[in-house]
């Protein structure tokens, strides 16, 4: 996942515009709202795996007030209050429970968190006022490190499919960098001999173990290869064989499949 984090927004955004899963969010929020188990409301529906997951969440303008969100993970969330009237507003969230809330490059835009118990939490990376946490309860807090609208961490949702052809062109160009292409080969080996990819990725990936982004792999022979958790957003698989391939819990939000061969791959 690359600094620029379109596809990582992008696809955490889209599950959440299916009809279904909107009305699982409207569930959820209630169930929070009333005291009852949120997350509970996503976990009974178990091909998602969504437990305790509001990852991508469309909560803009919504009144959050008191409400117990503990343990959720709301990364690349939209928390943001939008300006009305050209005026900002401050976002509703005082009295927000988010015990050990991990809260990852978030649009927090003009939010209220006063009086919020953010306890042992992990902020950081969000686009919000750096004083938005100075009437909340912090103990334990880690990494409150908030971005600046100049430095954000990820583009607001608004930004995020604009922000693709750009995240595209720098993730595919990479890849003409000898390092990096010698690199993929080791990826690949590893991968086809069911051995752990993410180590050999890990020196040349900045620290990402899974980071596939862009990889130039048309017409390739990925027969049985292993791939488990890459992100292949933006990945040229084009005319690939993937016969038989492990491709669970893998991204590929811009990826290319034209003409792939995916028979019996397991990608659930």
């Amino acid at each position: 996942m690359l600094s620029i984090n379109a596809a990582a927004t992008v696809w955490r955004m889209e599950r959440w515009a299916e009809p279904f899963m909107a009305d699982r969010l409207e569930e959820a929020l209630e169930a929070a709202l009333t005291g009852g188990d949120w997350a509970a409301v996503l976990f009974e529906w178990p091909p998602f795996e969504l437990e305790p997951d509001l990852g991508g969440a469309p909560l803009a303008g919504r009144d959050l007030t008191a409400i117990d969100l503990t343990s959720a993970a709301l990364d690349f969330a939209d928390l943001s209050e939008p300006t009305k009237g050209g005026t900002p507003h401050g976002y509703r969230a005082q009295r927000l429970r988010a015990l050990q809330t991990t809260v990852l490059s978030c649009d927090l835009t003009r939010i209220d968190l006063t009086a919020a118990d953010l306890t042992d939490g992990i902020w950081t990376g969000n686009l919000t006022d750096p004083a938005a946490c100075d009437a909340a309860v912090t103990t334990g807090m880690q990494d409150s490190h908030p971005a600046t609208t100049r430095h954000a961490t990820s583009p607001r949702h608004s930004e995020a499919l604009p922000a693709l052809a750009r995240e595209r062109d720098i993730t595919r160009g990479r890849w003409a960098d000898p390092a990096q292409a010698a690199n993929l080969e080791d990826v690949i080996r590893a991968a086809r001999r069911g051995d752990d990819w993410t180590d050999v990725r890990y020196p040349a990936g900045d620290g990402n173990y899974t980071d596939l982004q862009g990889a130039p792999l048309t017409g390739r022979d990925l027969r049985g290869v292993d791939l488990t958790g890459a992100e292949l957003d933006h990945a040229d698989l084009s005319g690939a064989d993937l016969t038989g391939a492990r491709l669970s819990k893998v991204t590929t939000v811009g990826a290319d499949f034209t003409g792939a061969t995916i028979t019996d791959t397991m990608a659930h």
